[in-house]
């Protein structure tokens, strides 16, 4: 099982394939098994990397979790893992990670796409008081039941609705919590405009979590990001339409 000690965590990481180098990183309350779908359909043409951000899946929380702290292990599993050269895919939480993680690593970044997430979320204290709140009065398998019921679409296969469950309910209650509190203060506008590579923005077209209005934000402030919709999606596209997800990235990481 490959796990490194990196920043004084075990973190897990999935690496497959061959070729360009290519980072996925998942959204809250999940793990790079979200990427299984991508992970078998890039593996063939990319070297694929997928870790489990501190505080969730098979990867240990000793020190906290926030979202730049989540950059810096990244930037340092890759530095670890010698890759010179990637592009980068984040999804919710993982598009803020991934440009966080850009201004760490710029020169090694050739590409980057940013999925069903958000450059300021609104209200974001008032949604971390109300998710405080919540998971005070329940326990993670009712609220990962919960969560799946409103972020993946009705037609998607059961067997993610029971997955995506299962994957927040495994998630601890505080460092799932320590999470939300550094995503939704989050203000990366700053830096998106500093990022300076080719930028593709997904949106589910039926996404709740994040509408469409907030990819638009980044799309405002990214230079020459392009904005695609993803049909038959919501907020977790890779889920709900994998094959016109993938379809969109290929598309992009072969427009060289």
């Amino acid at each position: 099982m490959p796990i490194v000690n990196i920043n004084n965590e075990d973190i897990y990481y999935e690496l497959e394939g061959s070729g360009p180098a290519l980072v996925l990183v998942h959204s809250l309350g999940t793990s790079s098994a979200l990427w299984r779908d991508q992970i078998a359909h890039w593996k063939s043409s990319h070297t694929v990397l997928a870790m489990d951000c501190r505080g969730h899946g098979r990867s240990s929380c000793r020190g906290g979790v926030s979202i730049e702290a989540i950059a810096q292990d990244l930037n340092a599993l890759v530095e670890h893992l010698k890759l010179d050269h990637i592009d980068l895919l984040g999804i919710s939480m993982g598009g803020l990670i991934s440009t966080h993680f850009y201004t760490l690593a710029p020169n090694k970044i050739g590409r980057i796409v940013l999925a069903d997430t958000f450059a300021k979320m609104p209200e974001g204290e008032k949604r971390i008081g109300l998710m405080r709140e919540k998971l005070a009065a329940t326990d993670m398998v009712a609220f990962g039941k919960e969560y799946d019921e409103q972020t993946l679409l009705p037609t998607t296969p059961a067997e993610w609705h029971l997955q995506l469950a299962a994957w927040v309910a495994a998630t601890p209650k505080d460092a799932y919590m320590q999470t939300v509190e550094s995503l939704f203060v989050q203000d990366i506008r700053a830096l998106l405009a500093r990022i300076a590579v080719p930028a593709l923005v997904l949106i589910g077209e039926q996404d709740l979590r994040t509408p469409l209005a907030l990819s638009q934000e980044i799309v405002s402030v990214l230079p020459g990001a392009r904005l695609e919709t993803i049909p038959r999606a919501a907020h977790l596209a890779n889920l709900d339409n994998p094959d016109g997800f993938q379809q969109a990235v290929d598309q992009f990481l072969q427009s060289r």
